[in-house]
């Protein structure tokens, strides 16, 4: 410890005040950095603490010892206490000093002691003793050797050395070390985890400042982003961009603060499907390089739509049936899916829609066009359907197309002058969905061919055998045969 209280120094030889009044507390475990310009007191405060000059008036007490009453030949021990490095060498140029030696045991744990070489002088290592030993030191001369450690931990180290002669310390000298460490971490995060095939892809670069100390030259770069196309960054306003051996770079402008935070986004076109990982890498000129990267998932909505005739071959004046189904054959749910009929010919006139499968909406729009809505969604690998309902007005083979985002789908009626003649026909019933037809409807059979079923009228099947006029005979004989056995 160190205390100064109303310290002045005159010097007598050219009454000079080097200090006037000075007062100053040092305690135990500060670093204290005196600056000043050339001729402001520094040497002078400095000598008055290792006893060297007397102050003229005030009190100075340097480890419990008053330096301003001290007598001289106690000056060695306060400065058994002290270690200073002067700003010359201090040699005794008439003396040599024998059998020198230095002793390096007290330092901090998180120092672990690796090898020494000399720097001056002719040193040995005794290995009994754990000194480092010269045997004489002529006047004038000085020696030294370096101590080589490696450091374990950051923070503060100290590092205290003893020398002496023979078997006697004359005195110590610490030094501490500032042991810092660096680190840097970098995060990718995507923003867009699932996109549809054509949009962008953005991912979030997250750079900071782990460690203890500022870090300069901090760079980012993309190391590699297959399956997604670089277009542009945002948000980074504090990073000068470059194109690096084909890879685009990032570099901090400034340092990153210890604890600092920088961040940008990256936007990338998609140009497939799938699932795709981006890559970069983060450094500085106090770290090594960081790896992060993230996966975005490219899915693709895609859809058929088809077209079926119901009623393949109909009579003028009779009722085309047509089906359409869209099925989603994509990753991703549909939404919005509205099937236009698009286009038809003139002999068929639109009456009405049925709902097969999902809950559709019919509208006509400002075009005159026939719009047909499914509410909600369409669920991956499920499929929709509606049938849509004409009147036929005219013979030929009647085409009807329909769209559904760029994609049509036709199917063609035939509609002739009478009904079509149909040998295998069969009575059968398919339900409709919470809708009463009373015209007659048109429906497919099992095996593909068709028949008109009317309204509250039977078809009898021409392929039945046997002959009505033997029926009735047959009947009248067994009446009598019955009669007769009673």
């Amino acid at each position: 410890m160190v205390q100064m209280t109303d310290v002045t120094k005159i010097y007598d030889s050219s009454s000079t005040v080097a200090l006037d009044g000075i007062n100053l507390t040092i305690n135990e475990g500060e670093f204290v950095f005196l600056v000043g310009p050339s001729g402001s007191g520094k040497t002078t405060l400095m000598k008055l603490i290792t006893g060297e000059v007397r102050a003229t008036a005030g009190e100075i007490v340097v480890n419990d010892f008053d330096m301003v009453k001290i007598k001289r030949r106690k000056l060695p021990r306060v400065r058994r206490t002290l270690g200073v490095i002067f700003q010359d060498y201090r040699l005794i140029e008439n003396m040599t000093v024998y059998d020198n030696f230095i002793e390096d045991k007290d330092y901090s744990n998180g120092l672990v002691y690796i090898t020494w070489r000399a720097e001056e002088g002719n040193w040995s290592y005794d290995n009994l003793t754990g000194q480092w030993k010269l045997p004489s030191l002529d006047g004038g001369k000085s020696a030294s050797i370096i101590l080589v450690f490696k450091v374990f931990v950051n923070g503060t180290l100290y590092n205290n050395a003893t020398s002496g002669v023979g078997y006697i310390n004359v005195t110590n000298s610490s030094d501490v070390i500032k042991v810092y460490n660096p680190n840097l971490t970098v995060e990718k995060h995507s923003l867009t985890p699932t996109v549809e095939l054509g949009d962008k892809a953005r991912f979030e670069i997250i750079v900071k400042n782990t460690g203890d100390i500022d870090l300069g030259n901090v760079t980012v770069t993309e190391s590699s982003h297959e399956g997604l196309v670089f277009d542009h960054a945002e948000k980074a306003d504090l990073w000068d961009e470059s194109l690096v051996n084909g890879k685009h770079t990032w570099k901090l402008k400034g340092n990153l603060s210890v604890g600092a935070v920088e961040r940008f986004i990256v936007v990338f076109n998609t140009t497939a499907a799938g699932n795709f990982t981006n890559i970069v890498i983060a450094g500085s000129n106090k770290t090594e390089n960081r790896t992060s990267n993230n996966t975005t998932r490219v899915v693709s909505s895609n859809f058929t739509i088809s077209k079926i005739t119901i009623t393949p071959k109909v009579t003028v004046g009779e009722e085309a049936v047509f089906e359409i189904i869209v099925r989603n054959t994509g990753d991703l749910d549909l939404q919005n899916l509205t099937v236009i009929e698009s286009k038809y010919d003139s002999g068929l006139v639109y009456l009405r829609f049925v709902p097969v499968k999902g809950n559709w909406e019919h509208v006509l729009d400002d075009d005159g066009k026939h719009k047909f809505t499914l509410l909600g969604n369409l669920s991956i690998g499920d499929s929709a359907s509606f049938r849509a309902i004409f009147n036929t007005t005219k013979t030929g083979n009647l085409s009807n197309t329909v769209t559904l985002n760029n994609t049509n789908s036709t199917n063609t009626t035939e509609v002739v002058n009478e009904t079509p003649e149909n040998n295998n026909t069969r009575n059968y019933t398919i339900p409709e969905p919470n809708i009463k037809i009373d015209t007659p409807i048109i429906e497919q059979v099992l095996d593909s061919e068709w028949v008109v079923v009317e309204k509250d009228k039977t078809i009898i099947d021409d392929k039945a055998t046997g002959n009505p006029l033997i029926a009735l005979l047959l009947a009248l004989i067994f009446i009598p045969l019955r009669r007769f056995r009673k």
